[in-house]
């Protein structure tokens, strides 16, 4: 993982707890194959683009902003896959709510090249069912812990 003090790391943590978004996303990679291949993904919101442009500089990935007429500009930062699980690595200690949602998508573990098995499809489709209830049980007022 990157190098992030820890007054930064608690800082990142706490402003993705409330911001931010853990997911495990199908993707078909059609140019290589029809079996479907799941990513990870984090991501960040909000209207503090300097906050937002913090996550991309410490741990890479997309910034991005959606911009719609009459409205503030929302600033987006996403990232996926073995950098994803580092900036969860990074934060992992300091986080409260999201602090399920990381445990779980750190046991993600994409392998490249490794052939696809029912079984290995079983253990994916898991880990996305759990981050989704634990985002949902988050998203109704629950705090997990």
């Amino acid at each position: 993982p990157p190098a992030v003090d820890a007054v930064t790391a608690a800082y990142l943590a706490g402003f993705f707890d409330g911001e931010g978004s853990v997911g495990l996303y199908q993707s078909t990679q059609r140019k290589y194959s029809t079996q479907m291949r799941y990513v990870l993904i984090v991501q960040v919101s909000n209207l503090h683009r300097p906050t937002v442009e913090l996550f991309r500089a410490l741990f890479g990935g997309h910034l991005g902003v959606r911009r719609k007429s009459g409205y503030r500009d929302v600033w987006g930062w996403k990232l996926s896959g073995f950098r994803a699980m580092n900036a969860l690595r990074v934060m992992s200690p300091y986080l409260r709510q999201k602090r399920p949602q990381a445990d779980i998508a750190l046991t993600y573990r994409a392998m490249p090249g490794v052939r696809w098995t029912d079984e290995r499809e079983t253990e994916m489709q898991n880990i996305k069912t759990e981050l989704k209830r634990l985002r949902l049980s988050v998203g109704a007022g629950g705090l997990v812990r």
